[in-house]
């Protein structure tokens, strides 16, 4: 459970290498829909947007608990499941 998250969706999250080298696709699935964020590996560091993270698994802890995504609509994406 995500704490000050109040029903939170689980979404199935893959991480995987991008058509461009040095670059990563996290990827999410829920309710039908996928949303792509592109990770790029800069000096060895993981790059997503203006957020620098120095390992992959730090990111995706980042990202557990801070969100990916927001919508315009208040809907918020975490990474919280492995895609199996």
């Amino acid at each position: 459970m995500l704490i000050g998250v109040v029903n939170p969706i689980i979404y199935d999250v893959r991480i995987r290498d991008s058509s461009f080298p040095s670059d990563f696709s996290v990827s999410l699935k829920a309710s039908g829909k996928n949303k792509h964020f592109k990770v790029q590996l800069v000096d060895n560091v993981y790059c997503i947007g203006q957020r620098r993270f120095h390992t992959m698994d730090e990111l995706v802890e980042h990202y557990k608990k801070a969100p990916i995504f927001t919508s315009e609509h208040g809907e918020k994406l975490y990474l919280v499941r492995a895609l199996q």
